[in-house]
């Protein structure tokens, strides 16, 4: 799966990043199949058809290669001072977003639950 960033000027190859990346930490498939609870085949096909990563096991492969999504959306290459400013400041955003997002979707269950013991209080009001 080729992902164009049209910004960086460049297509990035994910099979290739995940790849150089495992093999740069000295990592087997076997290893990385083993932390992330899968059969070595099954990671192997994540490797050679990214496509069919979810972003939830990207994370994962992230987590145990213990390098940020910028890092591996970079093909494992050492940012720049300059960049990596930017980078940590995008991944501290990334995590200020994802905690409000799921505090919005907390309260939305909350409000959902809410919604239905009042109506479950008022069937029972007119009941009596």
């Amino acid at each position: 799966m080729k992902v164009r960033f049209y910004h960086m000027k460049k297509e990035l190859n994910l099979s290739l990043a995940i790849r150089r990346i495992r093999n740069s930490l000295g990592f087997s498939q076997g290893y990385v199949a083993k932390k992330l609870k899968v059969s070595q085949q099954a990671y192997s096909q994540m490797e050679n058809a990214p496509e069919k990563v979810t972003i939830e096991r990207l994370k994962e492969i992230c987590e145990v290669f213990n390098v940020d999504l910028y890092t591996m959306l970079t093909e494992g290459k050492a940012p720049s001072k300059k960049s990596s400013a930017r980078a940590a400041q995008h991944n501290a955003r990334f995590k200020e977003i994802m905690s409000q997002a799921q505090i919005i979707a907390a309260i939305k269950e909350m409000n959902k639950k809410l919604d239905a013991m009042m109506a479950e209080n008022q069937s029972k009001q007119t009941e009596a």
